[in-house]
């Protein structure tokens, strides 16, 4: 304790004697005054910094939120496409399946229709007494005559000697009566 006292007994005389010099005591004032002075700059550089800083965090926040409003505004508008491409896939996707069962239904169709042929031509043979006759059977019509006549046979041309027709002068042709 005794050396403690001692330190402070020296500190207390040396401020004595500065306080008692004024020419020790002008630069200990023009000492702090500098020293002051220098943490006022250092202060208002900082300062300075500061506002710089801030300036610069509020554009960058303003370029932000710029960014923000056309990223949003994107967002919606890929949402927007996002929906129409999940309804255009569906839809191919109904119309994949409906292709794959395509030639299952036209298959089942054609069977159906070549057992209503086969019914309406039984039917035909029953009522007619006769077989239907396709494209290819015009050879001999039910009087076995006459190619492709309809059993005319010997009878010409549709247009032969009918119903009142009468021979032209020109070309040999036959002329129909005019109805009046």
């Amino acid at each position: 304790m005794i050396e403690h006292l001692q330190q402070q007994l020296v500190l207390v005389v040396d401020d004595l004697q500065t306080i008692a010099d004024p020419d020790a005591a002008q630069a200990q004032i023009e000492s702090v005054t500098a020293d002051a002075a220098e943490q006022v700059a250092s202060a208002a550089a900082r300062a300075n910094r500061a506002e710089t800083a801030m300036h610069e965090a509020e554009a960058n926040r303003a370029e932000a939120d710029a960014a923000a409003e056309e990223s949003a505004a994107q967002v919606d508008d890929l949402c927007t496409a996002l929906k129409a491409l999940e309804q255009r896939a569906a839809t191919l996707e109904k119309d994949l399946v409906i292709a794959r069962e395509y030639p299952e239904r036209a298959t089942a169709e054609i069977a159906t229709l070549t057992d209503q042929k086969a019914a309406l031509s039984a039917e035909n043979t029953a009522t007619t007494g006769t077989a239907s006759r396709g494209p290819g059977d015009r050879h001999n019509d039910r009087n076995g005559q006459g190619r492709g006549t309809g059993g005319r046979a010997g009878r010409g041309r549709a247009c032969g000697r009918r119903h009142g027709a009468r021979r032209t002068r020109r070309g040999g042709g036959y002329e129909h009566p005019r109805p009046a």
